[in-house]
């Protein structure tokens, strides 16, 4: 007997040293790379990349398809499809 394997495999990768507070969400297809902290209930959409040592605040939303870059300090919701870096994040371009 064999078993259906799913044609698609929904992926949500948290590298090494990263901080999960309670009540966090996160999206398919997502990644959290090393050392983020990302604090209570926030919620990280589909398709989305959290960058190497960013910190995300208390009940943050980030959209989907969203980039934060590395060391960012997002202190504000970041809406969808789009790039923020900074302290605190800024917007710095928008997905097509």
């Amino acid at each position: 007997m064999f078993t259906s394997v799913p044609a698609l495999v929904l992926i949500v990768k948290i590298d090494n040293l990263v901080h999960v507070a309670h009540n966090v969400i996160i999206g398919e297809n997502s990644a959290v790379i090393a050392n983020a902290m990302i604090a209570g209930s926030t919620k990280i959409g589909v398709n989305s990349t959290v960058s190497p040592s960013v910190s995300l605040t208390n009940g943050i939303n980030i959209g989907e398809n969203s980039t934060i870059g590395m060391g960012s300090v997002v202190i504000r919701n970041i809406p969808s499809n789009e790039v923020w870096a900074g302290v605190p994040a800024r917007e710095l371009s928008k997905y097509k």
